[in-house]
């Protein structure tokens, strides 16, 4: 186990959560499965969401007895929905963990409470803030998991979500993204989607599913194969006539809850009350939901900054707390990359470095006459590395070599 990997995990065990306190925590399972459909035209959008949860464990699979969040209001103007992983314990078969968890609606509630104190950001930005927050608590949890001997298929930990609203250019918008765990050398690594698909709500009927989509697919593309169905007959003479243009918000509600009815015959991991938002043509929000309890603080804390401006200066952003920086600039500066996440960033006559410690300076980011330094404890066939050296147009990249301070720099084709 690497020593990131390893520091995370020691986090995990110094911050007590109880999300699933009146369940039985003492099976392996994580919890999962939903249906989220996503509808809007000229006349609004509409988001709708199942509040069944289900735990997959060795023993087979049961519905919780309570409701799960699976719909938040991220804002005034967007909301998300999220299918997939939804919470899961720490457990071996030695020692169940029932206070070590990772919970989505822990995650979301803690973004939007950072969020309200920092400048808007677009749909797009919101679905790569999120997919990175879901990628640092699922590989921590997996990794845990794992190494206490719980034997959890790699595909439960698979995520989506979508965000829908009104963006900052006042168009209406759905975007979804896909997290996706995998096993890289070792340990369980969260891979996001690289593009974020977002479409822009035109007048026409557009339609996003997430979760178990196959039986909600078919009927929005072939509505005339459940005959009988009034809420299905009216979609289908829309559909027909006007490519859905016609259907009022509140018929894509009615639509939307029929899709989630159908889809639960096929599936019975999908049911329970519908949690449905509803944006009328004048951006007005209305949400109807269960009342859910306040989640705790999720596993392990984070900074989100948006749209900061950092230039000759030595600030310097604390270690052990990940910062998730989006649109931030920074100008004639050293800057650490360990630990902290980017979007939509720039870097201009700095010095990066890097020291394995984990990072994600993807494409969505620029990098302007600077330096690539790399520590002595980095990993040279490590990926994060490899595409860190290979997504940029770097003045130079160098090793540092710990004999003296300030560090020595050397070439990497240095013979050293």
């Amino acid at each position: 186990m690497r020593p990131r990997i390893a520091s995370a995990c020691c986090a995990l065990f110094l911050v007590p959560l109880s999300i699933l306190a009146e369940e039985n925590l003492t099976e392996d399972g994580v919890v999962h499965g939903t249906i989220n459909i996503a509808l809007g035209n000229k006349s609004g959008l509409v988001v709708l969401t199942d509040s069944m949860v289900t735990v997959t464990s060795t023993a087979g699979t049961h519905q919780l007895s309570a409701p799960g969040e699976k719909l938040f209001k991220l804002d005034d103007r967007t909301v998300c929905a999220v299918a997939g992983f939804a919470s899961a314990p720490a457990f071996s078969p030695q020692a169940a963990l029932p206070d070590l968890n990772t919970s989505t609606s822990a995650i979301i509630h803690e973004y939007i409470r950072q969020s309200a104190r920092q400048p808007l950001q677009s749909i797009a930005e919101k679905l790569r803030v999120l997919a990175l927050l879901f990628r640092m608590h699922l590989e921590m949890i997996a990794n845990v998991r794992d190494a206490l001997g719980n034997a959890t298929a790699i595909s439960n930990y698979r995520f989506q979500l979508i965000v829908a609203g009104y963006d900052t250019d006042d168009k209406p918008k759905i975007g979804r993204i896909t997290l996706r765990t995998a096993n890289v050398n070792g340990s369980l690594m969260s891979n996001v989607d690289e593009a974020a698909a977002i479409q822009n709500v035109q007048e026409q009927l557009l339609w996003m599913l997430n979760g178990m989509p196959d039986k909600a697919k078919q009927i929005l593309q072939h509505p005339e194969n459940e005959a009988n169905d009034p809420v299905l007959d009216l979609y289908a003479t829309s559909l027909r006539e006007n490519g859905g243009r016609s259907l009022t918000v509140e018929q894509m509600v009615e639509l939307a809850k029929r899709l989630a009815y159908y889809t639960h015959e096929v599936h019975s991991e999908v049911g329970g009350p519908n949690q449905v938002a509803v944006f009328q043509e004048s951006q007005t929000l209305r949400i109807e939901q269960p009342n859910f309890p306040e989640p705790p603080r999720p596993l392990f804390h984070f900074s989100l900054v948006v749209n900061s401006h950092f230039s000759y200066s030595s600030v310097v952003f604390a270690k052990d707390v990940p910062f998730i920086l989006v649109r931030c600039s920074f100008a004639g500066m050293q800057h650490d990359l360990d630990g902290h996440y980017y979007i939509g960033s720039d870097f201009t006559d700095s010095v990066l470095t890097y020291d394995g410690g984990g990072a994600n300076l993807g494409k969505t980011n620029q990098v302007t006459n600077s330096v690539l330094l790399i520590g002595p404890d980095a990993i040279i066939e490590d990926r994060t590395l490899s595409d860190l050296i290979a997504a940029f147009s770097w003045l130079r990249v160098a090793y540092a070599v710990p004999k003296a301070k300030p560090w020595q720099v050397v070439p990497l084709d240095s013979p050293e």
